[in-house]
């Protein structure tokens, strides 16, 4: 099997540097090697995936949306693979629902580690509808880690998920609430330094964690002092 994105896009053949494009299709219950979508190249392939589900589906290798993708309208529902599903932020993504209980696959988003520049999702920000959603997870029940998308653009459950802004780091008010050091609150905001990001959404930690006492303890007074204010779930949350 073949995960790295440059071996797999190799496996293109003649369709490599066009555009490829999957609409109005159906997927329920069946098993993939591996469901990647993209990359696009970078002299202009794009790929284009629209009004589909995915139901019940099993992956058993890579699960990735990579750079390059536009998607529209496509539903993710119950999926299971051994690893998260990843996203890669150079996509251009326009409601798209990802949902599933605590055994579906996890959900990552983040920039490439390599490349921070997302001219395409830049130029659709610019553009689309204030209101217009980019990604809903907020009926996912697994591990959900969102960073590099706008929080506007979101939406979440607040009971489960909580958003973060760098901004609040250089608040002498977040300084003087004294979270433990290299606790579950700083992790998550070293988490955006790293990829080089202003805002993220993060999944509380399992109530069976050894991190939960803390990190719920520590969230409330991150409440009370102002932070972690509405709208609680995003976009109509």
């Amino acid at each position: 099997m073949v995960d790295d994105l440059a071996s797999v896009y190799a496996l293109a053949g003649p369709s490599e540097g066009a555009s490829r494009e999957l609409r109005e299709a159906t997927f329920d219950r069946l098993r993939f090697d591996r469901l990647l979508f993209g990359p696009g190249t970078p002299e202009g392939g794009l790929v284009t995936v629209s009004r589909c589900s995915f139901t019940k589906c099993k992956v058993d290798g890579s699960f990735r949306i990579a750079h390059g993708v536009q998607m529209d309208d496509v539903l993710f529902d119950d999926m299971r693979s051994p690893d998260a599903m990843i996203i890669n932020t150079q996509t251009v993504l326009r409601r798209i629902v990802i949902s599933g209980g605590k055994n579906a696959s996890s959900l990552w988003v983040k920039p490439s580690e390599t490349e921070r520049s997302r001219p395409a999702l830049d130029a659709w920000l610019e553009t689309a509808p204030q209101n217009e959603l980019a990604l809903d997870f907020s009926n996912l029940q697994s591990h959900a880690e969102v960073v590099g998308l706008p929080l506007s653009r979101l939406r979440w459950n607040p009971e489960c998920h909580v958003p973060l802004t760098l901004d609040w780091v250089s608040d002498p008010t977040w300084t003087n609430l004294g979270l433990t050091p290299n606790g579950f609150w700083e992790r998550r905001v070293l988490r955006l330094k790293d990829f080089g990001c202003t805002e993220g959404v993060f999944t509380l930690p399992d109530s069976s964690s050894k991190l939960h006492k803390a990190a719920m303890t520590e969230l409330g007074e991150m409440q009370a002092a102002g932070f972690v204010k509405p709208p609680w779930g995003g976009i109509g949350g």
